[in-house]
């Protein structure tokens, strides 16, 4: 029993180095592909956040609009498009590791759609 305890003692020192408090040690971060995707029938205006990284107003008419990130654990993403003409669709979605994470689409004459939450 006493070897036991000494394993784990030994176990803890090296895992946390010479830190009592093991709330402090870095965690390696789980890196997801994440893909942002914005689909319709016409030009649309799109901003999105996630990874530090965003874009305001741009105005995009060749379809479809596609682009990866390689982000960290927990990132925030929000994707959001409007459609810039009175008839037809508009469509984001949000691909995490090659699965579909969120999808909105919106058939309203000038209609927006959007994704948003926290990739775990």
């Amino acid at each position: 029993m006493k070897n036991i305890l000494v394993l784990f003692l030994l176990l803890f020192i090296i895992g946390c180095g010479n830190n009592n408090d093991c709330s402090v040690c870095p965690e390696e971060p789980v890196l997801h592909d994440v893909e942002f995707i914005v689909t319709g029938t016409g030009s649309f205006a799109f901003m999105k956040l996630g990874y530090g990284d965003c874009k305001f107003g741009h105005s995009v008419s060749l379809l479809p609009y596609q682009e990866e990130h390689v982000v960290g654990d927990s990132t925030w993403v929000y994707l959001y498009a409007e459609n810039c003409d009175s008839i037809g669709y508009i469509e984001v979605s949000v691909v995490v590791d090659g699965v579909l994470w969120q999808l909105h689409r919106s058939e309203d004459p000038y209609g927006e759609a959007e994704v948003f939450g926290k990739i775990k």
